[in-house]
């Protein structure tokens, strides 16, 4: 059975963007922000109970980047 703490996105959680969440300052949100801190934590558990994981895995949502620059940036030349 699915419960909401075992949903592996935002996307899930809000489902879709059509229930919002409510962050720990009371704000609301859909989706992510750019700036926002990430922290994901995955595991995986045999029948027996025997365990794996991978610990935390953290990071910040940075701002988009131009199509022209990024493509400029993966071929190692400047951009227009």
């Amino acid at each position: 059975m699915q419960t909401p703490d075992s949903y592996g996105s935002m996307l899930e959680l809000a489902w879709k963007g059509t229930k919002p969440l409510t962050m720990p300052a009371g704000e609301t949100r859909v989706f992510l922000k750019d700036g926002d801190k990430v922290s994901i934590r995955g595991w995986a558990e045999t029948k027996d109970g025997a365990r794996i994981g991978f610990g935390d895995c953290t990071g910040r949502v940075l701002p988009a980047t131009p199509i022209a620059e990024a493509a400029a940036a993966a071929a190692g030349t400047p951009s227009a």
